[in-house]
């Protein structure tokens, strides 16, 4: 049967069918490009905002003199930091040796003679690779499980006792990071992105620290992960 227009009802059906099928796959390209350009964006936010924090990190390392060997298995990094803690408007004693110390957050960042402040990792939750079905860190697996956590700056905060009457440091803590930073449950110092490299959060070489830091937000719905590290030559290692 032929329309007024002289095209067949088969023709039109046929053509009708050949529309819908592009439709279909333009609407699907769209949707992929844009659902890629969203976790780009993701991405790139979470580097620029990871860098900023690792930047302000070895920022303060960089004057600081540590506490101690840094060791791949640490979560932490201990150090003092130059404080004017005679109140003579500069940084050097009587002696013209540094001042070293800290500050303590309980009255008005006063610096504190002799007392130390530290970065610190930690725990808040977990991640599984297998329960999402995300292979969070691309090494073609989904067996990993993540601590998944903060880092802390911890600064000294008065003066109490313990149990036995001691007496004994408060802290004040105060995090750098929201909680999306992560490592292998258990293992500090482990193999993260799977590139031959151990990822210790802190690590000292020589006189060098190196930070590495992974950054992911576990809780969207398709995670992604960031790495960010830096290297920082101590002006005053011990």
């Amino acid at each position: 049967m032929r329309s007024n227009s002289g095209t067949t009802l088969i023709e039109l059906a046929i053509t009708t069918s050949i529309l819908a099928i592009i439709i279909v796959l333009t609407l699907t390209f769209v949707s992929s490009v844009s659902e890629s350009s969203g976790v780009l964006n993701q991405v790139t936010s979470m580097q620029q905002k990871a860098n900023e924090i690792i930047e302000k990190m070895a920022e303060s390392l960089r004057e600081a003199k540590v506490q101690g060997l840094v060791t791949a298995g640490d979560n932490n990094i201990t150090f003092q930091i130059p404080v004017d803690y005679d109140n003579d408007q500069d940084l050097m004693d009587n002696a013209m040796a540094i001042e070293w110390g800290t500050k303590r957050m309980d009255l008005a960042d006063t610096p504190v003679k002799g007392l130390t402040q530290k970065y610190e990792f930690v725990k808040t939750g977990e991640f599984s690779e297998a329960s999402r079905s995300v292979d969070l860190n691309q090494d073609d697996d989904l067996n990993d499980v993540f601590d998944v956590g903060h880092v802390d700056i911890v600064f000294p905060a008065g003066i109490g006792t313990d149990s036995t009457g001691s007496v004994t440091l408060t802290e004040f803590r105060q995090s750098l990071t929201p909680d999306c930073v992560i490592q292998l449950k258990g293992q500090t110092a482990a193999d993260i992105d799977n590139d031959g490299n151990n990822d210790p959060i802190f690590w000292q070489d020589g006189n060098t620290i190196r930070t590495t830091i992974f950054f992911a937000k576990t809780e969207e719905q398709e995670p992604v992960m960031v790495k960010v590290s830096s290297a920082v030559l101590l002006r005053n290692p011990q």
